[in-house]
């Protein structure tokens, strides 16, 4: 018998906003705009760009 495997965190979301009788439209609104979060802070671009300002914070002081 396998363990039961956890809900990954869009699944939990829409069940969150699925219990709380959000509509299916907020839904998908919510959705969207948390994996364009995770997609902006996982981009290459972004860790490049927070390397440089937490150098440039670091040398500040």
């Amino acid at each position: 018998m396998e363990p039961p495997r956890l809900k990954k965190l869009l699944d939990q979301v829409r069940g969150a906003l699925r219990l709380k009788h959000y509509s299916y439209r907020t839904e998908q609104t919510h959705v969207y705009w948390i994996r364009r979060y995770i997609l902006f802070n996982n981009s290459s671009t972004t860790s490049v760009t927070h390397r440089r300002w937490a150098q440039q914070r670091l040398l500040s002081f």
